[in-house]
């Protein structure tokens, strides 16, 4: 909707006519951001329900010296023994640990992209926010108030 609204609203030769030009191209961008941002969001929900496993794998060796029975060791935390919980040797709990595993790092992943779209919107705000105050000749503390 914004791409030919943009490029039916582009304006020639006037004073503010390249301001307008580029508030009119933001227009396609922050959709597609905020498509991203959505895509991301609804990502990292569907991985969290999935069930996450913040732990490494550690494996106890057999009677041979190889390894057989898998062990997850999850980040110490102060004050605490460190957390081992018991795998063992079945293929289907195996996959199943490291599947987990898996998506929590792919979460991680996500949520940091997720992120960073975050702060490139606001860090935008910010600049439009200025840019307003510039413009309409006001103090910048009058115009948009942040929770």
């Amino acid at each position: 909707m914004a791409r030919p609204l943009a490029q039916e609203m582009r304006v020639q030769g006037s004073l503010t006519g390249e301001l307008q030009n580029l508030i009119y191209d933001l227009l396609p961008t922050l959709e597609e951001l905020e498509a991203k941002y959505v895509d991301l969001v609804g990502q990292t929900a569907k991985l969290k329900a999935a069930g996450l496993i913040y732990a490494t794998e550690w494996w106890r060796p057999d009677g041979n010296g190889a390894p057989r029975y898998l062990y997850l060791l999850y980040p110490q935390q102060p004050g605490q023994p460190r957390r081992r919980d018991y795998v063992g040797a079945d293929d289907d709990k195996i996959q199943e640990a490291r599947e987990s595993i898996a998506r929590a790092k792919q979460f991680d992943t996500l949520t940091a992209e997720a992120q960073q779209i975050r702060e490139k919107i606001e860090n935008a705000a910010e600049f439009l926010d200025q840019g307003c105050a510039v413009l309409k000749g006001k103090p910048r503390f009058m115009l948009r108030r942040r929770p």
